[in-house]
């Protein structure tokens, strides 16, 4: 197998969940050599999620393949020691720990910037590291919430409805991803590292553009509009006789050769639908009309007739159809990763397909403190002091 990009990096995460495990997770799937430091005994609070196979949380073990796992006390100074000489060798740290918890023991960027000045730092806060909020606890679903996007979930009039996705954390992740590269491709240039400040909170906003540019340009507060789009229409879910799909009509062709389609050529002279600006402004009653026509006729044959005309179309799946479906062989979506307690295990692997220098799941998610010896051993502790490290409880 060829090397992936990032073959030769080295980077220490000190994470929990999912959005410094998910970032860290990207980075080794690139081929950087992660090392996942966790409290003995305990671990990642991820260890602990449903469903479980062979007692090993599947989803932990999704977000933490290609890592390797050190068990470290961080309430002694053996154990601080140990994430020292950890960082001193590396080229990334992240982390999403409680503010300033890092810092209290002496690991925070200012005290490792000192052993390592090329050391990229990213933390992952739930409202970053300035402001009033700055040491109030952050989760996906306190992020999505304050940030706005429950409000746009759901049906016009109904309840405030969460995702069904953690996308704050997830998009958290991604962007930290994206930034420690950047910090990266400076260091190259200068020499140094840097600090990496990224939170919840700001990511749920800045995954809002539809709807901040909104209020930013009108002051009128967007509020939810079920299935549908916020600039396109129609741009939503509509039931056939048999189920339900998307459809996307996003130019004026495509209006009129779904009127077409749909028997509907008496709305192209409609002034009311005239546009796509006209269609948005009359978003309600143009889907009532759509879905009474809708509903006649199974699903398959919508879909066929819209992918022939070329207007983008699809089933609404389960995950289990969704998995089951040919194109996630064609993409090698799905992966098989060997673990020694739960035995062969399939993950969806990387969406991303690099020619060269392919991502890919080399790796189960490490069991806890699996790595411990072949850790320690690369930063220079010795097989006498390892077993007393692991006599005293720091590992």
């Amino acid at each position: 197998m060829a090397k992936g990009a990032l073959d030769g990096l080295r980077v220490v995460e000190l994470g929990n969940f999912l959005a410094a495990p998910y970032c860290t997770m990207i980075l080794a799937d690139l081929g950087a050599e992660v090392i996942k430091i966790e409290p003995p005994g305990m671990g990642d609070s991820g260890r602990k999620t449903p469903p479980f196979v062979n007692g090993e949380s599947a989803g932990f073990m999704s977000v933490n393949r290609n890592k390797l796992g050190v068990t470290t006390n961080l309430k002694t100074e053996a154990g601080v020691e140990i994430a020292r000489r950890l960082a001193a060798s590396s080229d990334v740290l992240v982390e999403n720990l409680r503010l300033r918890t890092l810092a209290g023991f002496g690991l925070g960027y200012e005290d490792l910037s000192k052993l390592n000045q090329e050391l990229v730092y990213c933390s992952c806060s739930g409202f970053g590291q300035e402001g009033s909020h700055r040491d109030r606890a952050g989760l996906d679903l306190i992020g999505q919430g304050m940030s706005g996007i429950i409000s746009v979930t759901g049906e016009p009039g109904g309840a405030p409805m969460r995702p069904g996705i953690p996308v704050v954390d997830l998009m958290t992740a991604t962007f930290a991803a994206c930034s420690i590269l950047a910090a990266l491709r400076a260091r190259s240039i200068s020499g140094k590292g840097q600090y990496i400040d990224i939170d919840l909170f700001s990511t749920g906003l800045a995954a809002s553009p539809w709807e901040t540019a909104q209020y930013l340009a009108t002051g009128e507060i967007p509020g939810p509009l079920g299935s549908a789009h916020r600039i396109l229409a129609p741009y939503q879910v509509f039931a056939a006789s048999d189920g339900h799909f998307t459809v996307g009509v996003v130019s004026q062709r495509l209006w009129l050769k779904f009127c077409r389609i749909a028997e509907l050529e008496y709305l192209i002279d409609d002034p009311r639908f005239a546009d796509n600006a006209a269609r948005k402004a009359h978003e309600s009653e143009l889907a009532g009309i759509i879905d009474a026509v809708t509903r006649k006729r199974p699903l398959e044959d919508w879909l066929a007739e819209f992918e022939e005309a070329g207007i983008p179309a699809g089933p609404i799946n389960d995950y289990g159809r969704a998995l089951a479906d040919p194109q996630v062989g064609a993409n090698r979506l799905v992966q098989e990763v060997d673990s020694p307690v739960s035995g062969r295990q399939r993950v969806v692997g990387p969406p991303y397909r690099l020619s060269e220098t392919p991502a890919s799941v080399r790796r189960a998610a490490p069991g806890l403190g699996e790595h411990n010896e072949e850790v320690l051993a690369s930063i220079g502790y010795q097989p006498a002091e390892i077993d007393e490290l692991r006599r005293q409880g720091v590992i």
